[in-house]
């Protein structure tokens, strides 16, 4: 089931799958999901209803991740069958569509980039150069997104990188992970130019602003902490949350100075969804973006 929350009011709620990953296509009205029996499915937010399901999209294994393409018209999928799979975006009517019906949104698969292990987390670069995986065999691999030729091999986590994300510039890519670190890789070299204790329990999500190299870091200890990628330096910790963090969620528009939090209250019984709306400390002069 999917839940669409505008602040605290639910608006509205889809039958789905198990969900495990998702994201809104641009303009806000579709949204893409990944479930824990490897289909995708593409909702429509304002009728409440699943315009597409893809059964076997990752064969009968989880998709881990989805990320949306610079373009915002493709997008990947991060799966436990070792893949990850490439898709285009496009309006189709399917057969037996009155003539007179809208074209739906649709996703076609155009090719798959196989790995050596199962892929927990995917992230395509703001300008189109790279693509980012994270393994199960606690590397990251990195790769040119047009020729998926590959580029560097990131060792160092002790324990799977949950999360990761690259700076809009491709300069540098950090990555969070089970072993509570958060770690900051420069993509000229692949070289690891700092490895920071982050948080007390697994770090679970990670987030740049956009044309910064300021980033954020949410862990399953409750807390969201900003640091700047250069100075290596810890700016705030944030502690709105009374349970784990699971997800930091970026709003689309890159002016706003508030981001959001996704978190589970009591691990012990039927989770309670917490929300979280956090302001970006102000800086002089402040930082564009917000995630």
């Amino acid at each position: 089931m999917v839940a669409v929350f505008l602040f605290q009011t639910c608006l509205r709620t889809i039958p789905t799958g198990y969900v495990l990953s998702s994201f809104f296509v641009p303009g806000d009205r579709q949204a893409v999901v990944g479930t824990k029996s490897g289909s995708l499915q593409i909702l429509d937010v304002s009728s409440s209803q699943m315009l597409e399901e893809i059964p076997g999209a990752h064969g009968d294994k989880a998709v881990w991740s989805l990320d949306l393409c610079a373009d915002g018209r493709s997008f990947v999928s991060a799966g436990a069958d070792a893949t990850v799979r490439f898709w285009d975006l496009q309006l189709v009517r399917l057969e037996g569509d009155d003539e007179r019906a809208a074209a739906r949104l649709s996703a076609v698969h155009r090719r798959t980039l196989k790995l050596d292990d199962e892929a927990l987390a995917v992230r395509c670069g703001a300008d189109g150069r790279f693509l980012a995986v994270s393994l199960l065999d606690m590397t990251v691999r990195v790769f040119y997104a047009d020729s998926l030729k590959f580029l560097h091999k990131l060792y160092g986590h002790s324990q799977p990188a949950l999360c990761l994300d690259m700076s809009t510039d491709s300069q540098i890519l950090v990555s969070g992970g089970g072993d509570k670190s958060v770690k900051i890789w420069g993509l000229d070299h692949g070289d690891c130019r700092r490895s920071l204790l982050a948080h007390e329990r697994d770090v679970v999500a990670v987030r740049f602003l956009p044309d910064t190299h300021m980033f954020f870091s949410a862990g399953k200890d409750g807390k969201v902490k900003q640091w700047d990628g250069d100075k290596f330096e810890r700016i705030v910790t944030l502690d709105g949350h009374h349970g784990e963090v699971r997800v930091c969620i970026p709003f689309c528009n890159a002016s706003s100075s508030i981001f959001r939090t996704l978190s589970d209250l009591g691990p012990l019984r039927e989770p309670e969804r917490q929300v979280g709306c956090l302001r970006r400390p102000r800086q002089d002069p402040p930082p564009v973006g917000a995630i």
